[in-house]
C-alpha cells in the first residue's frame, strides 16, 4: 500500500486542507476537533482512495488537490469528533441520522423488529473501537468521499444482506472477512474424477468446524442456540435472565465468538488435519459453496 509520510503531506497541501477545515468549522461548530487530528483523517483518504485506488503517484499534485476539494468536510468534521469520543458530536450523530438509519433499514427488512434490531445494533456499532490501530471507532472508517448519509446507507444495505445471507444460507462461517479469498480459489469441480478429492475436503471441513465449535465455553454456544438456531433478535437476547445485559453487548459477543470459530476453524485444519495454505484455502472454497460452513446444521444436530 502506498503511503504519504504525515510531515511531507502537511508541507504539500496545507492550504487546500486548512480551507475544508475552515469551510467545516463555519457550517458545524462546537465539536473538539483540533486542525492536526482533521488533517491526519484527510491524510489517510487521500492514501486509500486516491494513492491506492487510481495508481496515482505520490508526487501528482494535482489529483491530491482535486481529491481534497471534493471531500464533504462538514461531514468529515463531524465523524472525526466522533471518532475521538466528542459527546456532543455523537448526540449531533445520532439526532441528524438515527432516523435515516432506521428508514433504510425498514426498507430492506422484512419486517418491522428486523428493521429495529439491524438499526440499534448499527448505531451501537459505530460507536466500538476498532483494531485496525488507525482509527479509534468504526466511524472513523468514513473518509468523506461522498456524504456521511449515503456512507450510512450503504452500511444499513450491507448488514441487511448479512442478515439475510444467515437466514437463507444460514450461518456459514464464510461470512467474516476472508471469505473472498476462498470463493477465489477455485470453483466447485463436477468431474467425478475429483469426487473423492473433493468430498475428502468437505469431510475435514466439517470435523474442523464441529471441533471448533465444540471448544466454545458454555455460555458462547447458548448465545449461538439463541441466534442463530433459534432465531431469536439481538433485543431478545438481551432481554434474556442468562444475559440481562445491552444488545450492542450482543452484538459484539456475537462477532468475537464468529471471529474466534473462524480462526480456531483454520489452525484445526493446520494442526489437526495437516493441512498446508494452499490446500486450506481450497478445501474451505469447496466446502463453502458445498454448504459445509454452516453453523445452524451442527448446532441442530448437537440439539
Amino acid at each position: 500500500m502506498k503511503r504519504i509520510p504525515t510531515e511531507s503531506f502537511n508541507e504539500k497541501y496545507a492550504t487546500e486542507v486548512r480551507a475544508i477545515f475552515e469551510t467545516a468549522e463555519s457550517v458545524i461548530s462546537g465539536f473538539s476537533v483540533s486542525y492536526d487530528s482533521f488533517a491526519e483523517r484527510v491524510r489517510r483518504s487521500v492514501e486509500k482512495e486516491v494513492l491506492n485506488v487510481e495508481d496515482t503517484d505520490i508526487d501528482d499534485r494535482s489529483s491530491v488537490v482535486e481529491f481534497i476539494a471534493k471531500l464533504k468536510a462538514d461531514d468529515l468534521y463531524l465523524a472525526t469528533a466522533c471518532d475521538h469520543g466528542d459527546e456532543s458530536a455523537w448526540q449531533c450523530f445520532h439526532d441528524r441520522y438515527r432516523r435515516l438509519i432506521e428508514r433504510t433499514a425498514s426498507q430492506f427488512c422484512s419486517s418491522s423488529a428486523d428493521a429495529e434490531d439491524l438499526s440499534a445494533a448499527l448505531l451501537s456499532d459505530l460507536f466500538l473501537p476498532t483494531d485496525d490501530g488507525e482509527v479509534k471507532t468504526r466511524i472513523g472508517r468514513y473518509s468523506g468521499l461522498g456524504s456521511l448519509q449515503g456512507w450510512l446507507k450503504v452500511m444499513v444495505h450491507n448488514r441487511a444482506i448479512d442478515r439475510y445471507r444467515r437466514t437463507v444460507t444460514t450461518s456459514s462461517i464464510d461470512d467474516q472477512d476472508g471469505s473472498k479469498e476462498w470463493e477465489r480459489v477455485v470453483a466447485v469441480n463436477e468431474d467425478p474424477v475429483e469426487s473423492i478429492v473433493e468430498q475428502k475436503y468437505l469431510s475435514t471441513a466439517s470435523r474442523a468446524l464441529k471441533a471448533s465449535l465444540d471448544a466454545l465455553d458454555t455460555k458462547d454456544k447458548l448465545l449461538l442456540v439463541f441466534y442463530y438456531r433459534d432465531g431469536l433478535t439481538l433485543k431478545e437476547i438481551a432481554a434474556l435472565p442468562s444475559f440481562k445485559v445491552h444488545e450492542a453487548t450482543i452484538s459484539r459477543w456475537l462477532e468475537k465468538i464468529h471471529k474466534n470459530v473462524r480462526k480456531e476453524f483454520e489452525k484445526r485444519l493446520t494442526r489437526d488435519e495437516k493441512l498446508k495454505l494452499a490446500e486450506i484455502r481450497e478445501c474451505c472454497a469447496i466446502a463453502m459453496k458445498r454448504g459445509v460452513l454452516e453453523i445452524r446444521q451442527y448446532l441442530e444436530k448437537a440439539g
